[in-house]
């Protein structure tokens, strides 16, 4: 068959239009092949998918319906979803911030629909699942687009579907960049393909997911220079057009403000180019900078499932550099960890180096050569998947401390409260509860934590820069406010160390304008204007003692909390 003929097309003598023909046919029929292996592939490759698609579906909703997933991102951008699907302005008060600016992330207006059809926050885990899912099938046609068997192209897809960080960039919650790893990929497909609307609608899409997605928009223009030097031209342009909307959409929307998330190389300058010219004119320290522990740990982490086959192309990795840089250089931790999201723009190059790197080898080599560059990845592979997602050690862990006896009395609080309500809960409660207009993050609306597009926010996050609270100030914001209902349980809410969360719960239990209605071994529910003598009753019943004062108040709030 002519798709086994172990010449690239790329390789292949530039010739007449005939000859494009000829190859466009070839190209074609891999898709509608007859032939036994290619059929084969093509069914085992849908299985894979449709196993990927089940197994993460199923583990994603475990890990929500045990409440392992959070206000920060899911409940974000579900009640975003949620507000742009009823035609409300997407202002997150999880957040404290209108959608964009925070991030760039207009591809959530595509996905808002789906809500019409399933109104349940696990819409959002399902598309990312089936996205990430159908990246495989880019990888497949990739391969075959190099004149490779059929076999060794599923070979390259079930590797994408078993990539660790593509696997956490899965679970890790929900978040709108991971569609650019399917997007992204696909434009390689369709460049390759020479198939120019598909390519271009696939960067433009991908340009949607955030505000630094238009960088990697640029890292395939690159490519795709060397390709078709217009296209190539044209795409780096769409890059640099899309960078430059995406961070001006941010700062209009943040109130004239840039992007916080530049904070995060304030060690390097204030400012895009004064950390640019920082970087360049200190190369020593800059090396230094990348040069971590951390930072080859997780060069390694991303480099090992495929062998480090990828480094025999290194000019198409090194296209993912400035993301790279992006994560290597922050000042957050969980930039550089491939346990979250933040490899979503890398791991099409990665693949794609992959891919290239094995065709360049694989072609007129040795037996003892083809053997290795199969080999090699597999075992790296296996041995990597013990950092999978699905590795017991590791997915034991991530279902935290609520037993599903305990998140089934949760499931029973959290649906007595009406929908129309406001309501301020904490942080692994808030995903359940955000289909509404006005849905805080406890200790917020009463304390400022976390609150807005700012860096202070995101100082915050990791528990610092907090202003200064009295219990008087407390109660007063706490009397004044209008949230109907507040959820607490016994563990801090985000960002709030233990002792700093006690007195935010003992505020609200000694706020007279609140009475506990709902009480159990792990949860607290109150609600504005009821009867708080009554409430206090609940606790005593709880705790098994009597509360005369201020002081048994406070012990009655740490027995309650196992503190």
């Amino acid at each position: 068959m002519a798709s086994e003929i172990g010449v690239p097309l790329d390789s292949a003598p530039m010739g007449t239009a005939k000859r494009s023909a000829l190859d466009t046919t070839r190209i074609r029929d891999v898709w509608r092949s007859k032939a036994p292996e290619d059929r084969l592939c093509l069914s085992l490759l849908g299985l894979a998918i449709g196993a990927y698609i089940a197994t993460f579906c199923v583990t994603t909703f475990r890990l929500y319906g045990r409440y392992a997933m959070l206000d920060f991102d899911f409940g974000i951008f579900d009640q975003a979803c949620w507000l742009i699907s009823r035609g409300l302005p997407p202002f997150i008060t999880v957040r404290g911030t209108h959608l964009l600016a925070d991030h760039f992330s207009i591809i959530l207006y595509l996905l808002a629909p789906f809500y019409w059809i399933w109104n349940d926050a696990r819409v959002l885990l399902v598309a990312q699942t089936i996205a990430l899912s159908v990246g495989a099938v880019p990888v497949y046609g990739i391969v075959r687009l190099r004149l490779l068997p059929a076999s060794i192209a599923l070979f390259f897809a079930v590797v994408y579907l078993f990539y660790p960080p593509m696997q956490w960039s899965n679970v890790d919650e929900f978040h709108p960049d991971t569609f650019a790893t399917p997007l992204l990929l696909g434009a390689f497909y369709f460049l390759l393909r020479k198939n120019w609307k598909g390519y271009f609608l696939l960067l433009t899409l991908a340009a949607l997911t955030k505000e630094t997605a238009g960088i990697a928009v640029i890292g395939v223009g690159i490519f795709a220079l060397t390709e078709n030097r217009r296209i190539g031209m044209l795409t780096i342009t769409l890059g640099a057009i899309c960078a430059f909307l995406a961070m001006a959409t941010v700062r209009a929307y943040n109130h004239g403000a840039p992007s916080p998330y530049l904070s995060l190389y304030n060690r390097f300058g204030n400012g895009p180019v004064e950390i640019v010219t920082h970087l360049t004119l200190h190369p020593i320290a800059t090396l230094r900078a990348l040069s971590t522990d951390e930072n080859m740990f997780y060069l390694g982490a991303l480099l090992l499932p495929l062998g480090f086959i990828p480094l025999l192309e290194p000019e198409v990795v090194l296209l993912a550099s400035p993301i790279l840089l992006l994560n290597l250089l922050s000042s957050r931790r969980i930039m550089h960890d491939i346990h979250y999201q933040y490899t979503a723009f890398i791991t099409p190059f990665i693949v794609l180096a992959a891919i290239k790197g094995f065709h360049r080898y694989w072609i007129g080599g040795r037996k003892r050569t083809r053997i290795a560059l199969l080999v090699c990845p597999a075992v790296c592979l296996v041995i990597s998947m013990r950092d999978s997602p699905l590795a017991p050690e590791k997915f034991g862990p991530m279902l935290g401390e609520v037993s599903a006896a305990r998140a089934r009395e949760f499931q029973q609080m959290t649906d007595t409260i009406p929908v129309e309500a406001t309501l301020s809960a904490t942080a692994n409660m808030v995903p359940h509860l955000t289909h509404r207009r006005q849905i805080y993050s406890f200790p917020n609306p009463f304390y400022k934590a976390g609150w807005g597009s700012t860096v202070q926010a995101l100082h915050q996050e990791n528990e610092e820069d907090f202003p200064p609270w009295t219990a008087q100030s407390l109660s007063k914001e706490m009397t004044a406010s209008s949230v109907d209902y507040v959820l607490l349980q016994t563990m801090p809410s985000s960002f709030m160390p233990s002792d700093s969360y006690h007195e935010f719960v003992l505020a609200m239990v000694d706020s007279p304008a609140y009475g506990v209605v709902k009480i159990g071994p792990d949860i607290m529910l109150l609600r504005r204007g009821s009867d708080h003598t009554q409430g206090l009753r609940l606790l005593e019943e709880r705790i098994g003692k009597r509360i005369h004062n201020a002081m048994e108040l406070a012990s009655a709030v740490k027995i309650w909390r196992n503190d």
